[in-house]
């Protein structure tokens, strides 16, 4: 493979591997080529992980992914990948330079159309953020990065394969749901991107709006299920948009999706029941600012089928709130003999909080 690619100069180097810019000696064609640390490809599961990313790329050949030149697989010595060179850099690098509304949506388009080639096939991205979409010579969208894709059947026989970018998780990915993680998932990241870009250009579209918040419920059973049927609808939204709009040029106001816990506060009503219920679908624990959510029964079959003590609830509630009068951290500890469900208590108590919005993210130690 050297003799055949002319090293140019490196693009970037991440904690596994870095990347080259190489012209193919053959076809004159720059390439880019990604190449695996040493200490990398030694590893032996590492190493089953790119050989399993090469074969994932030869699978899916689409115009709307990136495509796979050629590969070396020899563990232990070299793992690389070879890909035409995205001359236009990445979805990312376009939004915060600036851009056109017309060329924003018209990538996004092309990312759903690789979604939904993808999601033929029933595989999941896990991973779909604007870093991720490369845009190629032509000017047109390329889905990449496939290193943590999976089937459905892969997740729900393994759920430590759920995984992504914390910043672009969707809920049932942050709380590890193998079994509520498909392709919506991917739908709640793309409707994400597509969020802050209305944001962004300071428009609001009624058709746009609604996608958005389609892609983005709580929920996984309540989003757009499809995105074969979200083309059609993106399509119908971007035609009814005014000429003037779509030629309006815009940078990307980068929003993170991580916020300090308890940062806008919460309310209870005084009605409140715990959830572990059974028959209960729909939570009185919200958040300030926003309305009740609406959970389905699949997502509800996730929560211990004890009924949690009320009372170690309402601790844990009061220690939140006290939290959040006082703007201070707290440590709390829930006691006592093994097998009365301590941590499903805590389990019931972090989701609650995390799919009302309360708090995005909270690292446990049992």
């Amino acid at each position: 493979m050297t003799e055949r690619y002319i090293i140019e100069r490196k693009l970037g180097e991440g904690a596994s591997a870095s990347v080259l810019l190489a012209t193919d000696s053959r076809t004159n064609q720059l390439v880019a080529i990604k190449t695996a640390h040493d200490v990398m490809a030694r590893h032996a599961r590492f190493a089953g992980r790119w050989q399993r990313e090469v074969i994932v790329l030869q699978t899916l050949q689409h115009p709307r992914i990136v495509p796979l030149l050629d590969a070396t697989f020899t563990q232990g010595r070299q793992l690389t990948m070879v890909m035409p060179f995205a001359s236009g850099g990445s979805l990312e690098d376009k939004l915060l330079a600036g851009c056109t509304l017309k060329d924003a949506l018209r990538w996004m388009f092309e990312t759903l159309e690789g979604l939904a080639y993808i999601h033929s096939f029933d595989i999941v991205h896990q991973d779909v953020k604007p870093d991720n979409v490369l845009i190629g010579p032509e000017g047109t969208a390329w889905l990449a990065d496939f290193s943590v894709a999976r089937t459905r059947a892969e997740l729900l026989t393994n759920s430590q394969d759920v995984t992504g970018t914390p910043e672009w998780y969707a809920p049932e990915q942050r709380m590890r749901l193998a079994s509520e993680v498909g392709p919506w998932s991917d739908l709640y990241a793309w409707g994400k991107m597509l969020g802050q870009i209305l944001t962004s250009v300071s428009y609001r579209s009624g058709e746009l709006n609604d996608i958005v918040e389609g892609c983005t419920v709580t929920d996984p059973q309540q989003r757009f299920r499809s995105s074969s049927e979200l083309l059609v609808l993106l399509e119908e939204a971007i035609q009814a948009l005014p000429r003037a709009i779509l030629h309006r040029r815009f940078k990307w106001k980068y929003q993170r999706s991580h916020q300090p816990l308890l940062k806008s506060g919460f309310s209870f009503s005084a009605d409140f029941v715990p959830m572990a219920r059974k028959g209960k679908t729909r939570e009185t624990v919200r958040p300030n600012w926003t309305q009740s959510v609406t959970f389905s029964p699949t997502l509800l079959s996730v929560v211990a089928r004890h009924r949690a003590r009320p009372d170690k609830l309402a601790q844990l509630f009061q220690a939140a709130e006290w939290v959040q009068q006082n703007q201070r951290s707290k440590v709390v500890f829930v006691k006592g003999p093994q097998g009365i469900g301590k941590k499903n208590v805590i389990r019931q108590f972090v989701r609650r909080m995390q799919a009302d919005g309360v708090m995005d993210s909270l690292i446990l130690s049992y």
